[in-house]
């Protein structure tokens, strides 16, 4: 019972050297241990990846019964929160770029969505603010609501879409 995906068969490069061909009903909480010692040298996310599948093998492997219980103690390590970014404009706000705001009449052809996170990614640059969609995401609902709007609407608003 092998997962599928490149992030979870990378996951198994780290599970492979530890348990080997060992059957699925015979892992103990001991060589859960020496897994995660195994993995002491990674960032606690990684470890916990790795534990995570190997989790959903062992639950997956009851619910088919392929075995009749959960063999063993699976823990996740703690892991910082970190705060998530927000671009605050108060009192500091930082002039935009000229490339963001320069005049665009010339341009015959719409931007691109590279060229549009090309922009972005200058901007936040030049303004020593971080860059990516996650604090654009943060900074826009916190503006919304800070003003009053409400939560389940700011929610709904952004709510994660598939794009056809």
């Amino acid at each position: 019972m092998w997962p599928n995906g490149v992030a979870s068969k990378e996951t198994m490069i780290h599970l492979v050297p530890v348990l080997g061909s060992r059957k699925l009903d015979a892992i103990t909480n001991a060589q859960v241990q020496r897994l995660k010692l195994h993995l002491a040298d990674k960032a606690a996310k990684t470890v916990n990846n790795v534990l995570t599948v190997l989790s959903v093998m062992l639950k997956t492997a009851v619910e088919w019964p392929l075995i009749d219980q959960f063999p063993c103690s699976i823990r996740l390590l703690p892991v910082a929160r970190r705060e998530a970014a927000f671009h605050d404009f108060g009192s500091s706000q930082t002039p935009s770029p000229p490339r963001l705001t320069g005049p665009v009449q010339g341009r015959r052809e719409p931007i691109t969505r590279q060229g549009a996170w090309s922009r972005v990614r200058y901007a936040a640059r030049d303004a020593n603010v971080p860059s990516g969609v996650h604090p654009l995401r943060h900074t826009f609902c916190s503006h919304l609501v800070m003003p009053g709007a409400a939560m389940r609407w700011v929610q709904e608003l952004v709510a994660t879409r598939i794009w056809q």
